[in-house]
């Protein structure tokens, strides 16, 4: 897929294909590499943000065992 950077008022942008599988207002993380080439990176939202307290908390896998560690 050919990409494009392109002037979009005082901004650059990149110009994607019509047809491809990018929607308006998709958000993504451009992340460089050592060699100078760059990865583009659906970016997801944090699954945490909405945690509650304890509200991740994992019971005991064995409750049964007894832990006295001296």
């Amino acid at each position: 897929m050919d990409v494009k950077v392109i002037k979009l008022g005082t901004s650059l942008a990149l110009s994607l294909p019509s047809g491809s599988s990018f929607k308006q207002g998709d958000a993504f993380l451009l992340v460089p590499d050592k060699s100078g080439s760059y990865s583009l990176v659906p970016k997801i939202n944090n699954p945490y943000a909405e945690a509650k307290s304890l509200s991740l908390y994992q019971p005991e896998e064995w409750a049964d065992i007894e832990h006295n560690f001296r």
